[in-house]
């Protein structure tokens, strides 16, 4: 599979053309940020999200009296996009159900659409940018990103020494999640230290993940105060557009990783079939309109 390299005085980051992934994202002094799969854990890296987010129920939806399947977050992590424009700062692929090399996609969603993803790095940021076009009728979609970082990053200390910082005051809501990684019918306060900081343990992640609803647009992973020191990796994520925040490793172990998902869409509930325009955060675009969303990854040092 075709790589891509886009790097500065700050940032190296690298990607695939499977899916548009980043699979790498380094310091200047060659330090990696992301958590590279395996060791028995989660084999990913920094797939994107495409047309769903999370399980459906039955592993199927229905539109238009069809049934369609699709496996846990969708398609396109294990899509092979085409590269539409490629700079010295950012590199542009696509896929179009309107090309030969994603007429398979038909079958597996019923929509007409153009698909661009374009990975920007920006000085010490590297920003993910979806672009949806819906063609010869309407569509409906979720998208999102499930980047990994390996903690700690930088090699020094335990998982228990970082934390998140949402970046303001906020009350965010958990999602039920039932162990079989679907939401159940209920929301429950999900009290942050000083409304703003969640201090990392493994045990979080016993069952399946914690999921958020009502929270900031921001999360920023970091040592706790008491265990950090100059040089100290920062990294910021911002995600305007997206609705729910999960956080993940795999579930009842001691992973040496943290999954920050912005998301714009759910698992959906469990014992209730997926009918997709009903779907919990669905995007809807009429034919010809167009959505623009996606997030950023920003890197710093205590």
């Amino acid at each position: 599979m075709k790589r891509y390299i886009l790097e500065n005085d700050r940032l190296h980051a690298e990607g695939s053309e499977l899916g548009g992934e980043l699979v790498s994202l380094k310091t200047a002094d060659g330090t990696e940020l992301l958590w590279q799969g395996g060791d028995g854990y989660w084999s990913g890296v920094s797939p994107n999200l495409f047309p769903v987010c999370g399980r459906l129920y039955g592993g199927s939806f229905t539109y238009g009296g069809r049934e369609y399947a699709l496996p846990c977050h969708g398609f396109l992590k294990e899509t092979e996009m085409a590269l539409l424009e490629k700079t010295e700062q950012s590199v542009t692929l696509y896929a179009d159900t309107a090309g030969k090399e994603f007429t398979d996609l038909a079958e597996k969603f019923p929509f007409s659409y153009r698909l661009t993803l374009t990975v920007l790095l920006d000085n010490d940021t590297v920003r993910v940018i979806y672009n949806v076009t819906a063609k010869d009728g309407p569509m409906y979609f979720s998208y999102g990103g499930h980047p990994g970082f390996r903690l700690p990053m930088d090699g020094i200390g335990a998982f228990s020494d970082w934390m998140i910082d949402f970046g303001t005051e906020c009350d965010p809501l958990q999602i039920e999640i039932t162990p079989n990684g679907f939401c159940g019918e209920h929301l429950y306060a999900f009290p942050l230290e000083k409304r703003r900081y969640l201090r990392l343990e493994h045990s979080l992640f016993d069952i399946e993940g914690v999921f958020l609803k009502n929270m900031s647009r921001s999360a920023t992973l970091r040592r706790i105060p008491e265990k950090s020191f100059a040089g100290s990796p920062v990294i910021t994520l911002e995600y305007p557009d997206c609705m729910t925040l999960g956080l993940w490793h795999d579930a009842g172990t001691e992973a040496p990783f943290v999954c920050i998902e912005p998301w714009h869409g759910t698992p959906d509930t469990e014992g209730i079939p997926c009918v997709f325009q009903n779907k919990a955060d669905i995007i809807s675009l009429a034919s010809g309109e167009s959505f623009d969303g996606g997030y950023s990854i920003k890197v710093d040092f205590d």
